[in-house]
């Protein structure tokens, strides 16, 4: 198989990178120069935005499928801003283009539960993916099948990420209190482990035309479940997770409850299921911040 992947040197993407390499895989990074692609064994090529830089990146790599991870997700609300607009929109389409005359015939890409919930997006963010998209759909592009896989929150071992996990992780080995909503908000967290077999599963995918599913994980709980999940992963109370719940307002826009699985919402990628329960996920996390 010989893959071209975009977002290679982000948390999903350099998961995602190093299982392609277990298998054998040709992987061939699409990067913006100065890229950190430390510890990942694959090509590279350099694009500077523009459809011709792409389009000459996929006749030199010559792939079977695009994973297309990489996205903008600085906060914020408001307009879409141009470099945004130019990572989560331009981009895509463009590969998208190439990939229809160089003769690549699928397409996975990550998609947010964000943009599916059924209120005014929430940042510029999900506006750019409800954008993006919306653009696909209006214009499919010829002869290549596009699965958009719906991903909710992500998590796993040694994540540098600024999330919910690694941060809680972060104050209980400095033993600070951490400031946080009421907690009432129910989220679904997803292992990067599961996903990265999501990915996998949808490059062997027979599909065709244009198509949206979920991985999602079965389970939701508030957040104030998850952070005493946490703390039990401790079972010798040698990190004890202090929170200050109500020490902060909900942000604006925030969602209280991912979009619906299942009967009458997202259907799951078929034939793919996740493995790792919550509790078992986060053991694993706090074993290796140990």
């Amino acid at each position: 198989m010989r893959v071209m992947i975009t977002g290679a040197s982000g948390y999903i993407g350099h998961h995602l990178t190093r299982r392609m390499r277990t298998l054998g895989w040709h992987i061939t990074a699409l990067t913006r120069p100065g890229s950190d692609l430390r510890g990942l064994d694959a090509d590279r090529a350099e694009t500077d935005g523009s459809a011709a830089s792409i389009r000459t990146a996929l006749d030199r790599a010559g792939p079977d499928i695009i994973f297309h991870l990489a996205a903008d997700t600085t906060p914020g609300a408001g307009e879409i801003p141009p470099r945004m607009r130019a990572a989560n929109i331009d981009l895509g389409l463009h590969l998208l283009d190439a990939a229809a005359e160089v003769g690549c015939r699928r397409f996975v890409d990550a998609g947010t539960f964000w943009e599916h919930d059924p209120g005014p997006a929430n940042s510029a963010y999900t506006a750019s993916k409800r954008e993006f998209h919306a653009r696909i759909a209006a214009r499919p592009p010829e002869g290549v099948s596009v699965t958009t896989l719906v991903l909710f929150d992500v998590y796993g071992p040694r994540d540098w990420r600024k999330k919910l996990v690694p941060a809680l992780l972060a104050a209980a080995r400095e033993g600070r209190e951490l400031p946080m909503t009421p907690g009432d908000q129910r989220l679904e967290l997803v292992h990067v482990d599961d996903v990265v077999a999501g990915f996998l599963h949808a490059a062997a995918w027979a599909g065709s035309g244009i198509r949206t599913h979920a991985l999602d994980s079965g389970e939701r709980h508030t957040l104030r479940e998850i952070v005493s999940m946490l703390g039990d992963a401790f079972p010798d109370g040698s990190r004890p997770i202090r929170v200050r719940w109500g020490a902060m307002p909900h942000r604006a826009g925030q969602i209280m409850e991912p979009v619906r699985t299942g009967a009458g919402g997202l259907i799951r990628l078929p034939g793919w299921s996740p493995h790792i329960p919550l509790r078992e996920g986060l053991r694993q996390v706090a074993a290796a911040d140990a």
